[in-house]
């Protein structure tokens, strides 16, 4: 399997989590009886998986390369999160703004303040924070690719020391005195984790057993997850489904690696839109109570199609063209 197709199935996943987050938890107040509030909740909490697997995934990607022009790197990634966060922004305030404020004047006043202010839309907390890792990035890649192995089992299992007793004085109300230590929790956590773990258990250990059968591993942790909620669990979860465990190159063109490459390609645009389509879903249809299992796993499925459709006409027409202009802009300038 190619290493590449392997994390585009991952970011797809990463993208299908995150849509189950919002669309789910929209329909949960439809659950009606044990069944329904528990597969509800069983849902929650494997959605809830999602943004922490977009994150070790970028941090694993980025932070197994050496950046020796920053400013050429922060260039790429402002184009290649910005214009589409710009884009498809206006669809947001458009809507609050002129639609349900009917305030039309007030749209590019209302922008440019809801992009400042981080106030496009709820769901988009990740682009900022992620905007935030991607500003350290080149200076944490340096950082690991400076320290050897060693040095990197004492920061990793140091992380994750602090990180499980952390939790387990809280087991018992109680609050461990070095609760921080910069590296061990949140989206930097996350960030820099799976890479850690990839790196100490990857390339050199693929006979080793936690690396042979790290996806049963992992599926193991998540299931534990779901089951006592605890976040331990889910950290360890993801960092295991993103070992690499010596994966080779294919070169195997087939349409379903394509299909795979280019929903993984096109899954931040989703991600951006994918709010939209659930608010404009509720209100084109209103009965979830009846056959409500069925809708809940169903509703991944159409929110998902109907996002991509949009975004690959509205990434074909504008997004990709201006990213384009903007990619050959940028290298006229270095020139």
């Amino acid at each position: 399997m190619n290493r590449k197709i392997y994390y585009d199935k991952i970011r797809i996943l990463a993208m299908f989590l995150v849509i189950g987050v919002h669309a789910v938890g929209s329909i949960a107040q439809f659950a009606q009886g044990g069944v329904q509030e528990t597969v509800a909740g069983v849902l929650d909490s494997i959605n809830s998986l999602g943004v922490p697997i977009f994150f070790a995934l970028s941090g694993l990607l980025i932070l197994s390369k050496d950046y020796t022009d920053i400013i050429g790197f922060y260039k790429k990634r402002l184009i290649r999160i910005g214009i589409p966060y710009l884009i498809y922004s206006i669809l947001y305030v458009c809507y609050f703004t002129g639609y349900e404020e009917k305030n039309i004047l007030g749209i590019p006043a209302a922008y440019v303040k809801d992009i400042l202010t981080a106030n496009v839309h709820a769901t988009h907390w990740f682009v900022y924070s992620i905007m935030g890792l991607y500003f350290a990035a080149p200076f944490l890649s340096r950082m690991f690719h400076a320290i050897s192995d060693d040095e990197l089992k004492i920061l990793f299992g140091g992380c994750l020391l602090i990180t499980v007793l952390c939790r387990l004085f809280e087991l018992f109300g109680l609050s461990f005195g070095v609760g921080d230590v910069v590296f061990n929790s949140g989206a930097l956590w996350s960030f820099i984790a799976a890479y850690s773990l990839n790196r100490l258990m990857g390339a050199k250990s693929r006979n080793n057993i936690l690396v042979k059968y790290h996806l049963i591993i992992s599926g193991i942790l998540a299931l534990f997850y779901v089951i006592s909620k605890e976040s331990l669990f889910s950290q360890m979860a993801v960092m295991f489904l993103l070992i690499d465990s010596g994966m080779i190159d294919d070169k195997n063109e087939s349409i379903w690696n394509k299909l795979i490459g280019d929903i993984s390609k096109h899954s931040y645009s989703v991600y951006l839109i994918h709010a939209a389509v659930i608010s404009l879903l509720l209100r084109l249809y209103t009965n979830w109570t009846d056959l409500f299992v069925i809708k809940c796993f169903l509703i991944y499925i159409v929110v998902f199609l109907i996002s991509f459709a949009l975004v690959r006409i509205i990434d074909y027409l504008i997004t990709d063209r201006i990213i384009c202009l903007a990619n050959h802009w940028t290298e006229k300038t270095v020139r």
